[in-house]
């Protein structure tokens, strides 16, 4: 078997063990994720007219939900609206597809894996931040929230970029195999293969 049949067999393998109904997973992901992404959102928001603020579904579980709450408030206005969030959805998946394409990757030095996991995790989540608040400004938008031209500037972009595949798989897709690229960038006897894999 070629080393790239066997690069995707290991993308393969890690993306469907990411979907085995493992126990406590749902629910300390969600915890997890709801407790970083309200610190981010704290720091973004501050002294902002609008807040949003996370809630997670329960206590940590067996079999726990991927459902959060999300509580989006005008400060202004004193009017405040509440919405559904599918964590596994617009956070897990996007997490599993880059953990996939970069874990079944293999690096020779430290700084490899570095790059390749430690910038690309901060940047995932950078990047998942800004993506998952238009459909959090989606809601905004509906409750009336937003100003008008806001909403349908919101909205039009909701429509067009929160697909599923572009979310779940695309973007960290890309991610991952950019950080592969520049984990491996520098002088080096072997110059990198093409793809990110070996």
């Amino acid at each position: 078997m070629s080393k790239t049949a066997q690069y995707w067999l290991r993308v393969a393998l890690l993306l469907v063990a990411s979907k085995l109904p493992l126990p406590f997973v749902p629910a300390l992901y969600t915890a997890t994720f709801v407790a970083a992404t309200n610190a981010a959102l704290a720091v973004v928001l501050y002294g902002g007219p609008e807040g949003v603020e996370l809630e997670a579904p329960g206590p940590i579980a067996v079999r726990g939900s991927w459902r959060a709450q999300i509580r989006l408030e005008n400060r202004r206005t004193q009017t405040s609206t509440l919405a559904n969030f599918d964590v596994r959805a617009f956070s897990f998946l996007p997490f599993a597809t880059f953990v996939a394409i970069v874990g079944a990757a293999t690096f020779t030095r430290w700084r490899e894996r570095a790059v390749a996991w430690g910038a690309g995790l901060v940047a995932l989540f950078a990047m998942m931040l800004i993506v998952n608040s238009i459909p959090i400004l989606a809601n905004f938008a509906d409750a009336g929230l937003l100003p008008r031209w806001l909403s349908l500037l919101v909205l039009t972009l909701y429509g067009g970029l929160c697909t599923a595949t572009l979310i779940y798989y695309a973007l960290p897709a890309l991610l991952a195999w950019g950080m592969i690229t520049l984990a491996r960038r520098g002088p080096t006897l072997n110059p990198p293969p093409r793809w990110g894999f070996r």
